[in-house]
Order: C-alpha cells, then sequence, then structure tokens
C-alpha cells in the first residue's frame, strides 16, 4: 500500500471515531447521569401534573440552602457606599423611526411626522 493511502485511511477512521464520540457524548440518552427537577415513579407518562408534584429531592436540597442566605442591607447605608459616584451619561432621544413599519415604501416619498407624505422629483 502506498503511505499516504495509509495515512487518508488512518485520518478518515480518526475522523469517524471522533463524530461517534461527540454523538454519544452529546445526544446519548443517559438519564441515570444528569439529574433532573422533578422525579417520578411508575407510568406516568400521560399526566403531567403527577411528574410535576413530586419535586426531586436534590432540587429541594438547593433550594433549602437558599432560602438559607441572608443578605445585608446594611451595606447600602455604609459611607463608603454612599461615596461611590454615578458615571452614567444621560441618553438623548432618538427619533423613533416610521410611525406604520409595515406600511409599503416609498423611496421618493418625503416624509412631514405622520402618515401624510410629500413626493419628490429625485431623478
Amino acid at each position: 500500500m502506498n503511505g499516504k493511502l495509509v495515512n487518508n485511511i488512518i485520518i478518515i477512521a480518526l475522523v469517524i471515531g471522533l463524530g461517534v464520540a461527540v454523538y454519544l457524548f452529546f445526544f446519548s440518552d443517559n438519564a441515570d447521569d444528569t439529574p433532573s427537577l422533578v422525579s417520578s415513579s411508575g407510568d406516568t407518562a400521560g399526566n403531567i401534573d403527577d411528574i410535576r408534584a413530586t419535586p426531586n429531592p436534590q432540587f429541594l436540597a438547593v433550594l433549602n440552602n437558599l432560602e438559607a442566605i441572608k443578605l445585608d442591607v446594611a451595606i447600602f447605608s455604609n459611607p463608603s457606599f454612599l461615596g461611590f459616584k454615578d458615571f452614567s451619561l444621560p441618553l438623548d432621544p432618538e427619533p423613533a423611526g416610521r410611525e406604520n413599519p409595515f406600511k409599503d415604501f416609498n423611496p421618493n416619498a418625503i416624509w412631514l411626522g405622520s402618515d401624510d407624505v410629500a413626493t419628490s422629483t429625485r431623478p
């Protein structure tokens, strides 16, 4: 066999193998590895309310951890916080555009501020 042919076969095999690995990684339906927000048991394929009624214990644990977080709002009355300067710039009002954007567009028309238009005589 020719050396180029062997290299081409190896490259094609690697590309196909990489494609299969990517497909299995992203599109495999392995529900045991990915936790869901709700858990269900038995045959509840036709009843969505039963699935929503049973929350996942992992989700409840995370929710309890989040509810335990207390934010200290005293920082907003701290003199260091109150010393911050606002560097935002005021925005100038811009024209809104056409009154009716779905109306036919006439490139020779001059807009007069409403649906009234004057037609120019541009060549």
